[in-house]
């Protein structure tokens, strides 16, 4: 987790200056653009930037894990895909919420708290559900179909967030 927290600092910090030169700002850090700020600003893009290939690589960690385990290979390679799951996670998790406190500067903590309920929400149900799944359809079947839903549905939000977002925002912030 450490460590997928420090590279999602860098590509959190090397997306927004890539989006911020190509619409003409300056990329500086202290000249970031903020609450209404934002209005102009693809937040959701800049955010966003390159965030798919990273879903579509956690899918292939998540399901490849399922088979591994399943066909009991030596325990350092379930291992070595648990860190991978988990720096990929991470470094989602971290992007998303950047997002989230971007969009809501003024209730940051709220904002950053709700994101964390939802992922935490969504882990209680999957893990209420683990057991019966697995036993119904084995491990590798299991993690293929969860890293294909929530790898797929985690793709959908991100280009409904692409495609909406900033009018989404524009509107938010002409009714504050």
């Amino acid at each position: 987790m450490t460590i997928g927290g420090i590279i999602a600092e860098k590509v959190i910090d090397h997306h927004y200056a890539r989006v911020a030169v190509e619409c003409g700002l300056d990329p500086d850090t202290k000249s970031k653009a903020k609450g209404s700020d934002l209005k102009d600003f693809p937040i959701e893009r800049a955010r966003y930037r390159r965030y798919v290939p990273w879903v579509v690589a956690e899918m292939a960690v998540v399901a490849s894990y399922g088979w591994v385990v399943q066909n009991r290979v030596h325990p350092a390679v379930p291992l070595i895909m648990q860190f991978l799951a988990c720096t990929l996670s991470t470094l989602m998790s971290h992007t998303a919420s950047a997002l989230l406190v971007d969009i809501f500067p003024d209730s940051s903590s709220s904002a950053y708290a709700s994101g964390q309920i939802a992922r935490c929400g969504l882990s209680a149900i999957s893990a209420l559900v683990l057991q019966s799944l697995v036993d119904a359809v084995g491990r590798g079947w299991y993690f293929t179909i969860f890293s294909l839903f929530v790898g797929l549905t985690g793709i959908v939000s991100v280009y409904i967030s692409l495609w909406k977002g900033m009018a989404w925002r524009r509107k938010r912030l002409g009714n504050l």
